[in-house]
């Protein structure tokens, strides 16, 4: 759905369900929609959604860059949204770097199971466990950041609106 549209046509979603985290850090933010009109379609939310997801991930990692102060040498996403061939093109795109999504994207469940088996000794070393994972595609940066940048500015305008939106209790 989202592919099928040039962009979201102004239409911006904040994704603050639980309040927004780093770097913003509003507990009392709202999620919304923003920039709706009479031709605004499914497609266009659906657009939207997908486009914060990629927008936050900017976010963040130029956070990381501004206070880790580690270069980047390689990006690996996983989890659920990793599925999502729309939102990891347009964060490769967004940070200018290859973004190299796995065959199995439940990472979390991995490690945990690779810790316990080279906490017993079913695997020697890390070394062996890094042979293990697989990469099912690389995203590689297909268009210049600039060109999302009046959608990134627009997008923040529209976080900054929902923010302070509930009173705390």
């Amino acid at each position: 759905m989202a592919k099928s549209l040039e962009d979201s046509e102004g239409v911006y979603f904040v994704p603050s369900f639980s309040g927004l985290q780093a770097p913003l850090n509003d507990p009392c933010a709202c999620a919304s929609f923003m920039g709706l009109k009479p031709s605004t379609s499914k497609y266009h939310l659906v657009r939207a959604i997908l486009e914060s997801i990629a927008f936050r991930n900017k976010q963040l990692y130029e956070l990381m860059q501004k206070e880790i102060h580690i270069p980047v040498t390689k990006i690996r996403a996983d989890g659920g949204v990793c599925k999502n061939s729309f939102v990891m093109q347009m964060t490769a795109d967004l940070i200018n770097e290859s973004i190299d999504r796995p065959v199995h994207v439940d990472m979390s469940c991995l490690g945990a199971a690779s810790l316990a088996g080279l906490a017993v000794g079913f695997w020697t070393d890390k070394e062996e466990l890094k042979k293990l994972r697989q990469s099912e595609m690389v995203f590689k940066p297909q268009k210049k950041w600039q060109e999302y940048e009046m959608s990134m500015e627009n997008w923040v305008k529209a976080v900054k609106r929902s923010m302070n939106w509930y009173h705390k209790t």
